[in-house]
């Protein structure tokens, strides 16, 4: 299965992505905190593939590095989504677990199109 985990704490963006995760994924989940996101990955099941979208605004540098220890191996990708500028994001953007970075605001359609093909390759 698909799976989605989304830690962002903007309510736009979850109504925005629930309709996009919805035509991906086989399950998708919202948190706005890293705890609660990392208590849903006490049940990961086998073979699962994850697809975390992380804000680096909600999450820390600390947040991010619990995720990467926590996330299930080798299923596991990250896209993070943030409006800072690339010199306060670039440690986090290059570690090797993080497919790509899309800056807010960015077209929907284009993280659409992103999350489709990284699907098709899985």
């Amino acid at each position: 299965m698909n799976i989605a985990i989304v830690i962002d704490d903007c309510e736009l963006l979850k109504i925005s992505l629930s309709k996009v995760l919805s035509c991906y994924m086989d399950e998708f989940y919202f948190y706005t905190n890293v705890s609660d996101a990392l208590n849903k990955l006490k049940h990961v099941r086998g073979n699962d593939k994850y697809l975390f979208l992380v804000d680096l605004e909600t999450v820390t540098s600390d947040g991010m590095d619990a995720i990467i220890r926590a996330m299930p191996k080798p299923f596991s990708e990250i896209i993070l989504l943030t409006s800072l500028p690339p010199t306060y994001v670039s440690k986090d953007a290059s570690k090797p677990e993080v497919l790509r970075l899309f800056t807010k605001p960015f077209i929907m359609n284009e993280l659409e199109r992103y999350i489709k093909t990284y699907i098709s390759k899985t």
